[in-house]
């Protein structure tokens, strides 16, 4: 399968338990996919994709690096996406209360 899935999580054991549950969900669904469509969400790993698709998981709000994980996701997408803009006006929001 050509389709890269990016999955912002807490930490990468996170990424490898969240991983091995969708493709076992994902097979029994009849989609095949493999172990290296997945791939752990970074600043460098969403460089030079375009619209990417996946999933947040696990403790992903408590990640240093959430904010420039989120901006490159937005920057990555043609179109707006109205999912990652409230992600980050709410993580901006809750930055300034703490």
């Amino acid at each position: 399968m050509n389709q890269k899935y990016f999955v912002v999580c807490g930490d990468y054991n996170q990424f490898r338990d969240f991983k091995i549950k969708k493709i076992q969900e994902l097979w029994e669904s009849g989609i095949f996919v493999e172990s290296t469509d997945f791939i752990y969400a970074t600043e460098d790993s969403i460089r030079g994709h375009r619209n990417p698709k996946g999933w947040f998981w696990g403790t992903w709000r408590k990640r240093r690096d959430i904010d420039e994980v989120i901006t490159h996701l937005r920057i990555s997408h043609s179109n707006q996406n109205v999912v990652l803009d409230k992600l980050h006006w709410e993580l901006r929001k809750n930055s300034k209360t703490v």
